[in-house]
């Protein structure tokens, strides 16, 4: 959802282009082109609730406005990426211990890795 704030009136749409055209003139928003231009890929936009246009902004994804007489509040229902690192952390120690619990008995274990464009082997 997109929408502009103007003279303390709250406009939404879904498209931005009748909300555009609510604005008169246009002003470029620079940071949002700037990140558009540098970004090798469209994920990873700094600043989620910036559109192209100055002034018209957009609900962050996973994200709703609170709107009451008195203010507007963002609000965000997911933050997939908040616990990642724990999780991650967890399986990654999870992975660790049912490799030893499988090849305790296998002898001998040996581990090739590569750097520098040669083999090495290393017993475990």
């Amino acid at each position: 959802m997109y929408y502009p704030i103007r003279d303390d009136v709250f406009y939404y749409s879904s498209l931005m282009r009748p909300l555009e055209e609510l604005c008169g003139e246009l002003k470029i928003n620079d940071r949002w082109v700037a990140d558009y231009i540098g970004q090798d890929n469209l994920n990873a936009f700094t600043e989620a609730e910036e559109t192209p246009v100055l002034g018209i902004y957009r609900t962050a994804p996973a994200g709703f406005l609170k709107i009451t007489q008195k203010d507007i509040k963002k609000r965000c229902y997911w933050q997939p990426y908040q616990k990642k690192k724990k999780q991650c952390i967890k399986v990654i120690r999870s992975i660790k211990s049912i490799f030893w619990i499988c090849t305790e008995n296998v002898q001998p274990v040996f581990c090739v890795l590569r750097g520098n464009s040669r083999f090495i082997k290393r017993r475990l």
